[in-house]
């Protein structure tokens, strides 16, 4: 398992290869850094099919909606709408004007930064396997618990699951942690779903049909989720034909299964659980219903109404090979606020590292999203599913689970593929805010990768189809490790103190960082870490117990020199193990070696030397010749008679 950190030492995932061009694209600056005829003509050359006459622009800071539309009518186009309260405008031009003469007229405008064509998504994730129904439905969610029960004619490997028991101990998910779908649209009225899906509070009850923007953010009526392929705010797969019009299946189910694994509801005696059951969905539609196809900027749309609605997770099981520098950008701003971005790693047996074969949004340059590969029952990785050393993060279960659908008669089924694997790992991000709300994005992305276990099947040491951490989802890590990083614990005191042979009692007092739960009890082990040092740990506390909810007592080991007490600064480290997981704290403490002990001054001369008797004014002669006691300290009156004794007299 890598260390936490290098999540952020993604070298690849910092730049992808533009291969007609022979360009390389890194950074956010999007629009400074390339050329949008440029962008558009590559799309084309890989494939991409542009949707005629329809764009989308971001205007320059303080230019007004009617400036774009009077530059949009001399150009032939209308500005259709703004998209929220953001600088980008959606443009519809005469489907017969040429694409690329007309991003340069518009770019040619001081009032525009960026202009870009909506491309079709090429339905990268359209691989999937037949769905069978399972004959016991619970026995088939063994994703959440792996006894070894056989799931399509395999026979599972006991353990291979998410350990879902094990972590809703400690959290089941919490209402107002809401993960975005971005996908076909989620059948609300399905009997495992309802009120489980987000909804909008300012939009609620007569305000949600009043056609009426009552709270001023740019969409209207959206009190249930948005219809970003329609422009509307129904984003029910209801209105989604059943075939395209190639004749391919519209697969109008794939919202409602994602959700199922994210929040179906528990305890309620009705087909499956999600894994964060306590947490709510938001229903976000990205397809056009006349066509049941999505497209960049659609799903830009989705991300933005997903931002600004305060969703802590995105979901993104889609592809596609064509660029969009307005929905990188728009995903780095939800980045920027925090938002874990969560994408399937695709179904085409591939390594998603080779550039060349570049699919989005999972090559935008991000920075804490994760990338999820399939894992089957036996904890291996799915023959179907992409895999990378660099840019797929983990795998999480995706090979026949079973979750709800959108279907009249099968309320339930059993699917495959890297979707479906998303949406657990998403749901760990949920798990993870309703536990310890105060973690930033990096510490939840970073938990979840931390938190794996870790499997040789895709231990990039031994295998060429591998994922970055070597592992599969595993919720319980992942809660262990946010735990971890949410107390922050640190050495605050490291004191000792030592006798003249060199045995020191050293005192440590952990704090953490955040006033939050303290667990019950952490169990230390102190380990001395300079080998110059000559010090062992002979005994020490074997547990550390909370006081209240923001210190940890302190706690005594002692150490014993190999050689006399010598002063000296030593490294050590704390090994800290409480509730499920272990932290090591590296710290440094002084050995100070108590000052050497000097014999006192004797209160007569010498001998040899005269006695000149009391000297003119010396106070203490009356005290020799029988007056008042002499002025000593009290360590004087304690050394008198010990100083006597090894001169043969008695005191004076």
């Amino acid at each position: 398992m890598e260390p936490t950190g290098s999540i952020r030492e993604r070298g690849q995932r910092l730049a992808w290869t533009l291969i007609v061009m022979g360009t390389i694209l890194t950074g956010s600056d999007v629009a400074a850094a390339r050329d949008p005829v440029q962008v558009f003509d590559t799309n084309v050359a890989a494939g991409g099919r542009p949707i005629p006459g329809v764009f989308a622009l971001r205007a320059r800071e303080g230019t007004t909606r009617d400036q774009l539309s009077a530059l949009a009518r001399a150009r032939g186009c209308a500005v259709k709408r703004q998209l929220g309260r953001a600088p980008i405008f959606l443009l519809r031009c005469a489907p017969a004007l040429d694409p690329s003469s007309t991003l340069r007229s518009w770019l040619a405008a001081a009032e525009v930064t960026w202009i870009e064509a909506d491309f079709l998504d090429d339905d990268g994730e359209a691989t999937e396997f037949p769905p069978e129904g399972p004959d016991d439905l619970t026995e088939a969610q063994w994703h959440h618990r792996n006894l070894g029960q056989t799931v399509d004619e395999v026979a599972g490997v006991p353990g291979a699951d998410i350990g879902s028991l094990l972590a809703w101990s400690v959290t089941v998910g919490a209402p107002g942690v809401v993960v975005a779908i971005l996908d076909t649209g989620i059948d609300a009225q399905h009997e495992d779903l309802q009120g489980q899906l987000w909804t909008d509070p300012q939009e609620a009850g007569a305000a949600c049909a009043d056609g009426l923007d009552n709270d001023g953010d740019g969409w209207t009526d959206e009190c249930a989720g948005w219809d970003a392929g329609d422009s509307d705010a129904d984003p029910s797969p209801h209105k989604l034909p059943l075939l395209k019009a190639n004749g391919d299946t519209c697969k109008r189910h794939h919202a409602t299964f994602m959700a199922g694994l994210v929040a179906a509801a528990g305890d309620n005696a009705l087909g499956v659980v999600g894994a964060a059951s306590g947490a709510r969905v938001m229903n976000l539609k990205r397809l056009r219903t006349e066509s049941c196809q999505g497209s960049s900027l659609r799903s830009l749309e989705g991300v933005a109404f997903a931002r600004h609605h305060g969703a802590r997770v995105i979901v993104m099981s889609f592809s596609s090979t064509t660029y969009s520098a307005l929905l990188e950008e728009e995903l780095q701003h939800a980045e920027a606020d925090g938002v874990l971005l969560v994408m399937s790693a695709g179904n085409d047996s591939g390594d998603v590292d080779d550039l060349s074969q570049a699919r989005f949004p999972n090559h935008y340059d991000l920075q804490h999203h994760l990338i999820v590969a399939n894992s089957t029952n036996t904890d291996e990785l799915s023959s179907k599913s992409n895999y990378g050393a660099t840019l797929v993060d983990l795998m999480a279960p995706g090979s026949d689970v079973t979750s709800t659908t959108f279907d009249p008669v099968e309320l339930y089924e059993q699917r495959s593929g890297t979707s479906y694997s998303a949406p657990l790992v998403a749901s760990a991000g949920a798990l993870l805010w309703s536990a310890f709300p105060e973690l930033d994005l990096a510490e939840v992305a970073d938990s979840i990768t931390a938190g794996v276990q870790p499997l040789p099947s895709v231990d990039c040491a031994a295998s060429a189809a591998c994922v970055r951490t070597g592992g599969r989802l595993w919720l319980p890590g992942a809660l262990a490790e946010g735990r971890k990083r949410a107390l922050g614990l640190t050495v605050h005191r490291a004191e000792s103190a030592c006798d003249a042979g060199g045995a020191c009692e050293l005192f440590v007092t952990v704090r953490p960082a955040r006033p939050v739960y303290m667990p019950s009890s952490l169990a230390g082990a102190l380990r001395i870490d300079d080998d110059r040092a000559g010090l062992t740990v002979t005994s020490g506390a074997s547990s550390m117990s909370a006081a209240g909810e923001s210190i940890v007592n302190d706690v005594a080991f002692t150490v014993t020199a190999d050689a006399p007490c010598r002063d000296r600064e030593v490294a050590a480290s704390l090994q800290l193990s409480f509730e499920g997981t272990s932290q090591t704290l590296d710290f440094a403490f002084q050995v100070e070696c108590p000052e050497p002990r000097a014999e006192p001054p004797l209160d007569r001369p010498p001998d040899g030397a005269p006695d000149e008797g009391p000297a003119a004014g010396d106070e203490r002669a009356a005290g020799c010749a029988g007056g008042a006691p002499r002025d000593r300290s009290p360590l004087m009156w304690l050394l008198i008679p010990l100083v006597a004794r090894l001169r043969g007299g008695r005191p004076a």
